[in-house]
């Protein structure tokens, strides 16, 4: 969770988690203070004060945004860029080869996550990911769903910090790895809802 204070004065809190357009949206939150638009999500924490539960009270800062990601559309991004985009995988996917399919990662989602971080990193629950410092949605003044980073969280970013903010999307799932998932998602989906019963049960409102 980043801490961000503007020119302004004004400071918020926000709560990123990886493959729910994370990246895009702290490029946007930092842009009013780095005025650029890439850099990558290392330069950027380089930038950052993390929110500390220790030291610091969420209730204290008058904005506190989450960016949230329907786990489903989540799962399809981590398929397509970290279990088949990242070549460390390479031998892990031919020592597998019974997974092959976007159903066939789901249903051994659990198995992949013990033997490659990346993805545990990449899949691990969004309430889970915010369980060390706040994972309840009433703790938030804003929820965001990713698909809205340009309709709501830009808009949202500029109102807080007085500066314009050009439209940002990075690191997109490419369109020819979401067209080979989409045979399966269908049969994934009520798996994926058993496994992240508790994002859908504390975040599914806010998904669109």
């Amino acid at each position: 969770m980043d801490v961000i204070t503007y020119k302004n004065g004004k400071t918020l809190c926000l709560a990123t988690v990886l493959k729910c357009a994370s990246t895009t949206a702290l490029h946007a939150a930092y842009y009013p203070l780095l005025s650029i638009q890439a850099g990558g999500r290392e330069f950027i924490n380089n930038q950052a004060l993390k929110f500390n539960p220790r030291t610091m009270k969420l209730t204290d800062f008058p904005y506190r945004i989450a960016v949230i990601r329907d786990p489903v559309d989540r799962l399809v991004s981590a398929y397509g860029n970290i279990f088949l985009g990242y070549r460390e995988h390479l031998g892990f996917r031919l020592s597998n080869l019974k997974i092959k399919t976007f159903l066939d990662f789901v249903i051994n989602l659990k198995y992949i996550e013990s033997h490659l971080r990346d993805v545990r990193y990449h899949t691990m629950p969004i309430y889970e990911s915010l369980r060390h410092s706040y994972p309840s949605a009433t703790n938030y003044t804003h929820i965001i769903d990713s698909k809205n980073i340009n309709t709501e969280f830009v808009p949202l970013i500029k109102e807080i910090s007085g500066v314009d903010i050009p439209l940002l999307h990075l690191n997109p799932t490419p369109l020819d790895q979401k067209k080979y998932c989409n045979i399966y998602i269908k049969k994934a989906i009520p798996l994926i809802k058993e496994i992240y019963k508790k994002d859908y049960e504390e975040y599914g409102r806010y998904f669109t």
